[in-house]
């Protein structure tokens, strides 16, 4: 088969299109992939700090928990504190009534 010059112009073009268009698909391929993995890669980022913000917020709990009893302990420990004193203390007004009382009827 013989082309003229022009046919043969108009089938290297026509050849040339469809290469192109072809680049231009894997192109179109690859900025999707390129694309994908930047979202896949922020979504790990995200689910990471997620985590991250989940166990803070765990650990933050305990600290409050933690912060809570050992004011209740504090507390229990001056209570303690308090009844013991009060208890030194009335101890000590029943001996002051026994001597009180044994000095006075000493005299009588």
């Amino acid at each position: 088969l013989h082309y003229t010059k022009e046919e043969r112009r108009e089938i290297k073009r026509k050849e040339e299109k469809k290469r192109e268009r072809k680049r231009n698909k894997e192109k179109g391929r690859e900025k999707k992939r390129k694309e994908e993995k930047k979202r896949e890669r922020k979504r790990k980022k995200e689910k990471g700090r997620e985590i991250k913000r989940k166990e803070e917020k765990k650990r933050e709990r305990k600290r409050k928990k933690e912060k809570g009893r050992e004011k209740k302990r504090k507390e229990e420990k001056k209570r303690e504190r308090k009844r013991k004193k009060e208890k030194g203390r009335e101890k000590k007004r029943k001996e002051e009534k026994k001597r009180t009382t044994k000095s006075v009827l000493s005299t009588t």
